[in-house]
């Protein structure tokens, strides 16, 4: 695999002038996915989403809103 992304790479540096800040996702998203996945972890962590499939449900939404914000941001 490491083969092929190197060659891709070489490829798109060729081809399109492209560098390796350009592949980079921005600032904003890797911000945004670190604090989106410790406000997820944090929610796991508290052991509420085993006490029902409700609360379980309510942790898959969280996911599923934080995810969208992601999402937005990109």
């Amino acid at each position: 695999m490491g083969v092929r992304i190197f060659y891709a790479y070489l490829h798109a540096k060729k081809s399109a002038g492209m560098g390796v800040r350009a592949l980079l996702p921005k600032s904003a998203v890797t911000v945004t996915s670190v604090v989106c996945g410790a406000v997820l972890r944090r929610i796991y962590k508290t052991g509420r989403w085993t006490k029902g499939w409700s609360t379980w449900v309510e942790l898959l939404g969280f996911g599923g809103v934080l995810g969208l914000v992601t999402l937005g941001v990109m």
